[in-house]
This record gives C-alpha cells, sequence and structure tokens, in this order.
C-alpha cells in the first residue's frame, strides 16, 4: 500500500484577485465546475485547494507511452496512461526539489488558480525528487507559432494579457520561473491559454530581467504571425512595436497591462477560432514525438 499524504492550502479570496482588474476568464466554466469546500469567515471565504503526494514510483501505476522531449531535460516530459482501463492520457514531469515544504507550497499557489495554470492531478515523491502528474497538454502556442495560419493584432492582444494575467499572479504570491516560453503555454480549445511551466523558485528581483527575455521572445515569434513572418521590429504593426519596445526597456507588468494592445484586446473567445484551424492542421506534439518513434511503413 502506498502513502498518500494530503497538503492543504488555505487562501483568502483576496489573496488570489483578478489581477490588475482585467476581466476574469472562464467565468462559465468556473460556474458550472464543482467548487471548492468554503468555510465563511467574517465576509470573506476562506478556500481550500489540496493536492495528494503520494509516496511511491508512479509507475507502479502509469504505464509510459511516449517521451515528449523539447529543447531542454527541463521542458522534457512523458505522456502516460493508469494501468487500469478507461483512463485518460496525462503527462508525467520529473521535478528535482530542493525543498519539499518550499516545493509543494509553490504548486498549491499553482494549484489555487486552474484558470491560469495547467492543473497538476497528484504528485509521486521520490527521495530527491518528485513526479507531477497533470492534464496532458494536447496543443501549446508553440503549434500555433509553427502552423501556417496568420495572427491579427486583436488576437495578438487577446493572447498576451492572459500570460500577463499567469505572470502577475506568481509576482504578487512570490513564486519565480525558470523559463517561459510557447512550449509551455497551454492552448484550449475555448482559447484559453495555461501556463505549463512547474520549474519553479522564489521569486526575487532576477525575475524582471528573465521575465524581460521570455516576453521578448514570446512576442516576438506571435508577432511574425501577424506579418508574414517579418522580423524586423520597425516594420511591424505600430501598436505592436511600441509594446514590444516596452517590453525592452523592463517595465512593470502593470505598465504592460495598461499599453493598448493588451488593455483594449478582445476577450479570449476570440482565440477559439484558431485552436480550431490548429486542431486539423497541426500534429500535436505528443503525437508528433510517437509519429517519429515509429519506423516508417
Amino acid at each position: 500500500m502506498h502513502r498518500t499524504t494530503v497538503i492543504q492550502l488555505g487562501l483568502e479570496d483576496s489573496a488570489v484577485p483578478p489581477p490588475l482588474n482585467l476581466p476574469t476568464r472562464d467565468v462559465q466554466q468556473e460556474q458550472d465546475s464543482p467548487r471548492p469546500p468554503e468555510t465563511k469567515r467574517g465576509n470573506r471565504l476562506k478556500r481550500h485547494y489540496t493536492l495528494n503526494f503520494i509516496k511511491e514510483s508512479p509507475w507502479s501505476v502509469y504505464e509510459k507511452h511516449v517521451d515528449v522531449s523539447y529543447k531542454t531535460p527541463r521542458h522534457s516530459c512523458i505522456v502516460a496512461q493508469k494501468r487500469s482501463k478507461g483512463n485518460a492520457r496525462v503527462h508525467i514531469k520529473k521535478i528535482v526539489e530542493h525543498s519539499k515544504e518550499a516545493t509543494a507550497n509553490r504548486l498549491l499557489l499553482l494549484q489555487s488558480a486552474p484558470i491560469l495554470f495547467v492543473p497538476i492531478l497528484e504528485v509521486y515523491e521520490q527521495p530527491s525528487s518528485m513526479y507531477l502528474v497533470y492534464e496532458l497538454v494536447e496543443h501549446t502556442l508553440q503549434d500555433l507559432v509553427r502552423s501556417q495560419h496568420s495572427l491579427e493584432i486583436k488576437e495578438l492582444g487577446a493572447i498576451v494579457k492572459q500570460i500577463l494575467e499567469g505572470l502577475i499572479y506568481l509576482e504578487v504570491n512570490g513564486v519565480g520561473l525558470l523559463d517561459l516560453e510557447c512550449a509551455d503555454i497551454r492552448f484550449r480549445p475555448n482559447g484559453c491559454l495555461q501556463i505549463g511551466s512547474f520549474n519553479l523558485r522564489d521569486w526575487t528581483e532576477d525575475q524582471i530581467r528573465l521575465r524581460t527575455s521570455w516576453l521578448k521572445s514570446i512576442t516576438s515569434s506571435l508577432v511574425q504571425k501577424t506579418t508574414d513572418g517579418v522580423t524586423e521590429p520597425k516594420l511591424w504593426h505600430p501598436c505592436a512595436m511600441e509594446f514590444f519596445a516596452l517590453i525592452e526597456s523592463g517595465v512593470s507588468l502593470d505598465q504592460l497591462c495598461r499599453h493598448e494592445l493588451v488593455a483594449d484586446s478582445p476577450g479570449k473567445s476570440v482565440l477559439s477560432r484558431l485552436w480550431s484551424m490548429i486542431r486539423y492542421t497541426v500534429l500535436p506534439q505528443p503525437l508528433a514525438n510517437m509519429v517519429a518513434l515509429c519506423p516508417a511503413a
């Protein structure tokens, strides 16, 4: 029998505010989904979020299907499925943890914002590492970048807005990332984006420099989808060019959110058509790896 430790984090609603009064995403989904247990505390609600930490190897429960390799080992994961029949496929990612308590708290903070981050299903503990089991990510922003579909400025704004929401939540809660790129950002059918980078650390001032680098890379890749591949910023749409210059200057996330590209962008629903097009024209990364591993007929 394996041992399961349930770690619970209680957060007041005020601890997870909608960042900078940006429109809340997936409101209908939140209303339709079962809500976590809540207890009244004065005029506030305290919500409890939990994660199961299991002291066992995940491979005693799951069967590997294929390795999904990206640029670096930090981005790699495994597509797997529970050995019992009828279970959906999941992603499993190994992370090296230096402090179990700190790592658990960071993961719980992500778990408390399932609209912004890919939901974690359970965590398997090993002596010096953890294995995260999370929902299968079928498509990412990287699929959009490598597709043949163009991007409109309003769609660019809707994408950037959601990325900024996730980064703001991390900064407010003192959680940093080691890296973030298009392949780390899940693209869902309803146009909702979720950050799926689980290489976490404490937030430090160095995050500002790293964040500038990530946003430059992600935004540049996306802007080129609006310009048929033009890489020279001075030839971009003026709004995109101004926003990119703001990123380069290292301004705060608050200032980026006030730029017209983000502030005037439409809701996520404008992106759902893009997902539909990608679905039928771009092979999801897990399947692409499976095809690469299969011998030619």
